[in-house]
């Protein structure tokens, strides 16, 4: 699991990690719904946290106008979920 953080353009601190079903554990783990059994992004802020449900390659290392980029498109999630 690569993780990142970045400013927007906005100053806003942010961090981003990768979420791959079973890389952690090494088991297979059913991934939620079939267009996220690659892997998806979570972007976190102080204030809100979001999901980019397709997940680039190579995006860790993206520099830090494409991962705002990237976050543009993410959608909000739960404080809790990843």
């Amino acid at each position: 699991m690569a993780h990142r953080e970045f400013r927007d353009a906005a100053g806003v601190r942010w961090e981003v990690w990768d979420v791959v079903p079973g890389a952690v554990t090494g088991t297979p783990l059913v991934a939620p719904r079939e267009d996220l059994a690659e892997g998806w992004l979570v972007f976190r802020s102080a204030t809100e946290r979001r999901r980019l449900f397709q997940r680039p390659l190579g995006w860790e290392r993206y520099n830090d106008e494409q991962l705002s980029f990237l976050c543009g498109f993410a959608v909000p999630a739960p404080a809790e979920a990843s």
